[in-house]
């Protein structure tokens, strides 16, 4: 019975060389001294002769390949080309991309290799597997040939195959060095331990080819004299592809075999050319053939187990502009390409599952080969090579996308069985052999039982494990892009806090509108209720800005949904997963999820409690507001002189003046988040900016010979504690003292109370206490925004009461 199973895909980076390195330590340091010289200048530009203009090359450097363009953000998830990375030169360059383009190529010929508008965006892409530049090759070997092992000697076949663009790496990932080496070496090495381990249950016969494709040309690498005419690829009855007389050895040892590939890499093709100096130029297969024997199984017909291990090192993708070739290596590279671009055809006809459509296997003598590796019977490991220097920019694009694409194919293994008949002279044995084979069955029964439970058990202890292991790779992935899930707390908690001060402004304007009409000075009412409007307006741009940026996806949302998808995906492939391991792994998912979602509820809730204690903009906005409002009254209820009436004019218009500033100032500083002080470290460190205009201090002036310096000045009336009273001025304590037996119920535009249970507007202050109290409101008169405090709000407010004056704190503004 056939099992259908996804090819395994793992990326390996390679480590920069030194001049790539070199490079990049000098872009570094280019790209610092140049912003040093032009901060604060524009960029220069220059025109072509057709009248074109495009940045100064003068002015940005003349190669782009000095910086990484890979970031590993785990085990699974790389991003190509991340934002972060560009240099402020590379930014120009793309802001001028589209009219770069238009310019001739002649006239950019060498000055800008590689630049395309597509560069623009960065990609993240999710695999089986990613092995970053510090990964050794028994890592890379333990994760992509160690877990075919079992297959094989079950009698399924498989196949490791690299992939990538020259001189990223793929033959020394698949073959290595003698001090370090490869994929070949580790999972033969192993191979053979494990055939010896059971040569009491089976016997086991192992034989060797290794061959290589240049220019479409078949050569056998252990019999180099072979004519290439008569090797043939051929396709058996038994869906197999295999080579015409192709020279097959027959190694005992893991040495043997190791002595056998260093023959062949020796026979095989090697040039060096500008990209690579032990460039290969054919593409190598070997293949390792196992044919297993039961010994203790007697009948006529021996049942024999087949099975093929491949390891493909095929040769990289290359430029001509890139390798300098000429003559005979420019066709060789032109057939490698050839070959790879059949293969990469194949993998997205493959790909295409909504349409039956033609394989094109044919086109080259690599897909032939490769035939059943990619879509028939064989479990295939692609391990994708890359260079993470941005001069590899294209190369490295396309393998990432071949490679993504791949992880969708989908293959369909059996076990490889033949029967073999035995000769009728040993029937007498045979008989006698099934006598005792079966006493040793009834005897072993309990055992084979035992066995079998033990095996369950054991199955059903791995797949916990795997699921228990994947949770805690997520768990430290979360862990690692905290400072992301801190950003999204410091929105929240800012839209939070701007929406709480823009109900308070929009409750101003609506109960501004109950009492407008009994004023005198609709005028300066209407200056007074712009200046409300414009900030309730830019609250509102700015909390759905935050909100848009809030619902933005972040890195935390995709390691949740494709990284978790990802993994689901390989744990399904485990012997003995079933629906319960699958909830399981869903359920810590979405455990991961809610305890994500709380705790960035629980650090927006610290930072909003941070942020209410440094709201000193909108206490002076809000105090401003009422303290306008409260002049405006005491002029329309009291009848003054004209000197008074103009003087409090005079004094409302200041008010309002530095009200308005502060607005402006708000607005212009976007409302952002500073840190706070006294805050410990990974908890919220953030507050809300405090305008950096001057105000007009909040003293009394009301003395029509102040100068015009005063509001420069301390005033006299403030106490040594910083407390700053502003009731003490005669013209407030007349209109007070006219009002001190009025019952809150009668409250009107013409009257204000100064009982310690009732204030004017322009005294109150505080966070998160109800401006307006409809219900509160004289059914006899409209009232002018009165708070009705209690004992105690009084108290939290920082309200003292003497026998003539009110003190209230200063705010730090």
């Amino acid at each position: 019975m056939s099992k259908e199973a996804s090819i395994t895909v793992a990326v390996r980076i390679r480590p920069l060389n030194g001049a790539e390195t070199a490079l990049i330590s000098s872009r570094k340091s280019s790209d610092s001294s140049r912003k040093s010289s032009d901060s604060g200048s524009s960029l220069r530009r220059t025109t072509d002769n057709h009248g074109i203009g495009y940045p100064n090359f003068k002015y940005r450097p003349r190669r782009v390949s000095g910086r990484n363009i890979l970031e590993v953000v785990d085990d699974r998830m790389l991003i190509f080309d991340p934002n972060r990375s560009r240099s402020l030169a590379e930014i120009e360059n793309s802001a001028f991309s589209g009219r770069i383009s238009s310019i001739s190529k002649r006239s950019l010929s060498g000055t800008h290799v590689g630049l395309h508008n597509r560069r623009n965006r960065e990609h993240r892409f999710v695999f089986d597997r990613l092995f970053d530049q510090n990964s050794s090759q028994e890592e890379v070997y333990n994760y992509t040939g160690k877990p075919l092992l079992d297959s094989v000697l079950e009698g399924y076949n498989a196949t490791v195959f690299a992939y990538g663009a020259t001189g990223c790496g793929k033959t020394y990932t698949i073959s290595g060095k003698p001090e370090n080496p490869g994929v070949i070496f580790l999972t033969l090495r192993d191979l053979f331990s494990r055939i010896e381990s059971s040569r009491d249950d089976r016997d086991a016969e192992v034989t060797l080819s290794y061959l290589e494709i240049y220019n479409e040309t078949i050569r056998d690498l252990l019999n180099p004299r072979t004519d290439s005419r008569i090797l043939q690829l051929r396709e058996n009855d038994h869906t197999r592809i295999f080579v015409t007389n192709l020279s097959e050895h027959h190694p005992q040892s893991v040495n043997e075999v190791m002595d056998m590939i260093i023959v062949g890499n020796r026979n095989r093709t090697v040039s060096p050319t500008a990209a690579n100096a032990v460039s290969s130029r054919s593409h190598a297969v070997l293949q390792i053939n196992l044919v297993q024997k039961p010994r203790d199984e007697i009948d006529l017909q021996e049942k024999q187990t087949l099975s093929t291990l491949s390891f493909i090192d095929l040769a990289g993708s290359e430029r001509a502009s890139a390798t300098k070739n000429r003559g005979v290596r420019l066709h060789e590279g032109a057939n490698i390409n050839k070959s790879l671009l059949a293969l990469g055809n194949c993998i997205n006809a493959l790909c295409d599952t909504k349409r039956s459509s033609h394989i094109p296997y044919r086109d080259s003598k690599l897909t032939r080969l490769l035939k059943f590796s990619l879509g028939g019977n064989c479990k295939t490991v692609m391990i994708v090579c890359v260079s993470p220097s941005a001069s590899h920019y294209d190369e490295t694009l396309n393998a990432l996308k071949y490679a993504n694409r791949a992880k969708s194919i989908k293959t369909k293994v059996l076990k490889n069985y033949q029967n073999v008949n035995k000769h009728i002279g040993s029937y007498l044995k045979i008989i006698n052999e099934q006598k005792r084979e079966i006493e040793q069955l009834r005897a072993g029964r309990d055992s084979a039982i035992q066995a079998a439970v033990k095996k369950h058990v054991e199955m059903r202890e791995n797949c916990q494990e795997q699921v228990l292991e994947s949770t805690k790779r997520l768990e430290k992935s979360i862990e690692k892009n905290y400072e992301i899930k801190l950003e999204k707390a410091a929105i929240l908690a800012k839209s939070r806090f701007l929406a709480i001060q823009k109900t308070s402004i929009d409750q101003f304007l609506d109960a501004f509108e109950e009492f407008n009409s009994t004023l005198r000075y609709e005028p300066q009412c209407d200056e007074l209720v712009r200046c409300a409007a414009q900030l309730s307006n830019a609250l509102g741009v700015q909390i759905r800005t935050l909100e848009s940026e809030y619902a933005r996806p972040s890195e935390l949302d995709f390691i949740l949904r494709d990284t978790s998808a990802a993994v689901l995906s390989k744990l399904k492939e485990i012997d003995g997963w079933c629906d319960v391991d699958e909830a399981l792994f869903t359920s810590n998912v979405k455990r991961i999820s809610e305890s994500l979602s709380k705790s960035t509820l629980y650090e927006s809730s610290v930072i909003f409690d941070e942020s209410v204690n440094h709201s000193g903009p909108f206490d002076f906005v809000f105090q401003s507001l009422f303290r306008a409002m409260d002049t405006l009254l005491q002029l329309t209820s009291s009848e003054l002189s004209e000197e008074r009436m103009a003087h409090g004019l005079k004094k409302y218009q200041s008010i309002v003046r530095d009200c308005k500033t502060s607005i402006e100032d708000m607005i212009e500083n976007g409302f952002r988040l500073v840190r706070s002080r006294g805050i410990t470290p990974k908890a919220s460190q953030f507050a809300f900016e405090s305008p950096t205009r001057g105000r007009t201090p909040l003293v009394d002036d009301s003395d029509p010979k102040s100068t015009a310096t005063k509001r420069n000045t301390a005033s006299p009336s403030r106490s040594p504690s910083k407390k700053l009273r502003w009731d003490n001025a005669s013209d407030i304590n007349n209109i007070d003292s006219g009002m001190e037996n009025i019952e809150p119920t009668s409250l009107t535009s013409k009257s204000l109370t100064a009982t310690p249970k009732i204030g004017s507007p322009g005294r109150m202050t505080g966070l998160g206490v109800s401006i307006f109290h409809k219900d509160d409101l004289a059914r006899g008169g409209k009232v002018l925004l009165p708070f009705l405090l209690k004992e105690n709000e009084l108290n939290d407010a920082n309200f003292k009461e003497d026998s003539s004056s009110m003190e209230i704190d200063e705010l730090e503004i």
